[in-house]
């Protein structure tokens, strides 16, 4: 984890700004949660990084994890549906997850019936993440952890289309801080606002 703090808005937020995006600047941890994809479009790396900032008694923070937003090799060439494995389209989705339990097992943010996402199904089975067939509904794409107790180089099995955290630290750091938001009173959903590098 990189961790930053500084009196003005980070770059980032200000960039998402300039994009037209919502971003939640008016409450101590009122979190911005960014994923942002690497230029590199062969699977299997964790080379996307996860941004959370969020405000705390006036300074602004800005945390970063290595993570990936797209599928690994595995569901790549075994895509789960006909159509093709599931890429996120970059944009930002308001209130789109929420924290319940990834797969039945454990904590995580992971998406609402009623909170679409668009993806692209990549169908050819190649190692190489494929941006067309657009497709907007509810997929299960959430944000948790790749393996619990070690850190893993390669995504494997853990992405089938959503963000995953490489290190289990940094997941569990980031659901402290979802809990701290939601001790504030700032509602139990988070957008999410995935961006191009």
């Amino acid at each position: 984890m990189e961790y930053n703090k500084t009196e003005n808005p980070p770059a980032r937020l200000m960039q998402l700004r300039s994009m037209g995006y919502k971003t939640f600047e008016d409450h101590d941890y009122d979190l911005n949660l960014v994923g942002i994809r690497s230029r590199n479009r062969r699977a299997d790396a964790f080379d996307d990084v996860f941004l959370c900032m969020y405000k705390e008694r006036g300074y602004w923070i800005e945390e970063r994890y290595a993570c990936t937003v797209d599928a690994g090799a595995y569901w790549l060439e075994n895509p789960s549906k006909q159509e093709g494995c599931a890429i996120v389209k970059a944009g930002q989705y308001r209130g789109l997850w929420s924290i319940d339990l990834h797969q039945g097992k454990y904590a995580a943010l992971c998406q609402k019936y009623n909170a679409p996402i668009t993806v692209w199904r990549d169908n050819n089975k190649d190692l190489v993440h494929d941006h067309r067939n657009a497709e907007t509904g509810y997929f299960g794409i959430n944000c948790h952890r790749a393996s619990q107790y070690t850190v893993r180089d390669q995504v494997g099995k853990y992405s089938a289309g959503c963000t995953v955290i490489q290190h289990p630290a940094d997941f569990e750091r980031l659901m402290v801080l979802c809990k701290m938001q939601e001790m504030a009173h700032l509602g139990q959903t988070y957008t999410y606002t995935l961006i191009e590098d």
